[in-house]
């Protein structure tokens, strides 16, 4: 894990480092869009399989863009990302507070509300297909800064609180997207992030977004 978020952190203060050094057509802007997102399904260390339900998002933040050569532009990304989704979890023990007691253990399958607050870090290639059309792709790094449960029904009062347990807090992937641009101030994008790290010993990210970008 320290070797992940080691490697990350180069990337993230080498990459605005080579966009400033450019000589020409660096540019800032902001972006914002909404996510579609989905956990595939692994089965835990018990053997048991969780039923991931889909789930919505948003994102915002702001980026670094400049040319490489006449057809291809790197785009350096600092998002904030919120993810919700439900989950039924079969006979699930949680700890509250990083405890390593249980809280509860639950006989019955449950459902939970899950809230994950991310910070994304796209590194991004663009290559021109057209004037306005581009093609884009490349890895993504993501810091999972929290991670809330939520209890939504049971039997058991006390069992309606919120809950903060372990989880893995990296994740690391691919993007794939297009995007088209307006104008030279104004632009669309969408993307495909797949997760290639198997997070919580059972979960892979997958995950389609649409947003609008604005170039200073």
């Amino acid at each position: 894990m320290k070797t992940q978020i080691t490697l990350s952190l180069l990337f993230i203060i080498l990459i605005p480092q080579l966009a400033t050094a450019q000589d020409s057509n660096v540019s800032f802007g902001i972006k914002a869009g909404a996510d579609n997102f989905k956990h595939v399904k692994q089965k835990d260390k018990y053997g048991e399989s969780y039923d991931f339900t889909t789930g919505f998002g948003f994102y915002v933040g702001g980026f670094v863009n400049t040319s490489i050569s006449d057809n291809v532009k790197l785009q350096f990304e600092i998002l904030y990302a919120r993810h919700q989704r439900d989950e039924m979890v079969p006979n699930r023990i949680l700890n509250r507070h990083n405890n390593p007691s249980p809280l509860y253990w639950t006989s019955d399958p449950a459902n939970y509300q899950i809230r994950e607050h991310i910070i994304q870090v796209p590194i991004i290639f663009q290559r021109s297909l057209t004037d306005k059309l581009y093609l884009e792709l490349g890895p993504q790094f993501e810091f999972i800064v929290a991670k809330n449960y939520y209890i939504l029904d049971s039997y058991n009062p006390r069992d309606i609180i919120h809950e903060k347990i372990n989880y893995d807090a990296f994740d690391f992937g691919g993007s794939l997207g297009l995007g088209y641009n307006f104008n030279k101030h104004v632009g669309v994008t969408t993307r495909y992030f797949l997760g290639l790290i198997e997070r919580d010993d059972q979960i892979k990210s997958s995950v389609f977004n649409l947003g609008l970008q604005y170039k200073i």
